[in-house]
């Protein structure tokens, strides 16, 4: 699910964060009470710049809150048009939200790295909003050997490319402690695990391993 390893430099919050994606929920209704209810409690640790994604930060979560409010089978989306007050320019800024697996996960806006923004968070403007899916191509590849139940029981942002020696497996599902069920081009299925590193052979069959 997450990518670790990435190179990041960690920037401290700033505290206008929390109030201000409070807010935003507010504004946006009944629906987004679960993200508000997550950041209300603290689940944002601390901001970091992620290098090789230009102009976007990237929220490091309270694990403990992490685990209490992730759903996996939550698709990964993008809140884009929301407008913040910025009281030292005097002018509205843009920003776009990343929200998956029922997180909050972070945020982009232009020139990130002069973005030191005095918000006026009851002047949050959402007017002009739009929602965008991540288009996965690896799970493009994959889709047409699985069954529409199989689909339905899957978040296609968990599925990644994966090479094992020399061979191509499909990231299907996390399991415990890195785990993973994966599977091949002849939709062979397996189980994957980091410690002892083993590839299994699954017998049963994927729809049941999903449910």
């Amino acid at each position: 699910m997450f990518k670790f390893f990435k190179k990041q430099k960690k920037i401290h919050l700033v505290g206008w964060e929390k109030d201000l994606f409070s807010n935003l929920f507010k504004l946006l209704g009944d629906e987004y009470n679960y993200f508000r209810e997550q950041v209300s409690e603290g689940i944002i640790e601390s901001i970091r710049l992620e290098k090789k994604i230009p102009n976007y930060i990237n929220f490091r979560l309270n694990i403990i809150l992490l685990n209490k409010f992730e759903k996996k089978k939550e698709p990964f989306f993008t809140i884009n048009g929301i407008k913040i007050f910025d009281k030292t320019s005097g002018a509205y800024r843009l920003l776009s939200l990343d929200l998956g697996y029922g997180l909050i996960l972070g945020y982009s806006t232009s020139d990130i790295l002069n973005f030191n923004p005095d918000p006026d968070i009851q002047k949050i403007v959402i007017d002009s909003i739009y929602i965008t899916y991540p288009d996965n191509e690896d799970f493009n590849k994959i889709k047409s050997l699985l069954s529409n139940e199989e689909i339905n029981l899957l978040n296609a942002s968990d599925i990644y490319e994966v090479e094992l020696e020399g061979k191509m497996y499909y990231h299907l599902k996390d399991l415990e402690d890195g785990d993973f069920i994966g599977m091949d081009m002849n939709k062979n299925i397996y189980k994957i695990t980091h410690d002892p590193f083993q590839i299994i052979v699954e017998e049963n069959q994927l729809i049941n391993l999903l449910k």
